[in-house]
């Protein structure tokens, strides 16, 4: 991992992203010393392994209750973006679990 100070990475920003974006680079940013942030690529994942953890660990009775009202509460939150990730992700479900839920 690459130490980079925080002046450097500043004046740097786009190349430092490119670097992590395009060759996997992570970097260490420090201010005065001390370890402030850490900039590394994003995992990346097509949701397999979440519909795999569904498949063997079949939801409760009470899952698409308590789904309905996490989204219900996300939308009162103003959070969109939340209710677009768990529909997202849901629409990733196996089909005989996504038609049980209150999308």
């Amino acid at each position: 991992m690459t130490e980079i100070s925080a002046t450097k990475a500043a004046r740097h920003f786009s190349d430092l992203l490119d670097a992590v974006e395009q060759e996997s680079e992570h970097f260490t940013v420090v201010r005065h010393g001390k370890v402030v942030a850490q900039i590394n690529p994003v995992k990346k994942t097509q949701g397999a392994v979440t519909k795999e953890v569904l498949r063997h660990n079949r939801s409760d009775s009470s899952w698409a209750s308590e789904l309905a009202d996490t989204r219900e509460f996300l939308r009162l939150q103003h959070r969109p973006q939340a209710i677009n990730r768990i529909d997202h992700l849901a629409r990733l479900l196996p089909s005989g679990v996504r038609r049980h839920l209150p999308l």
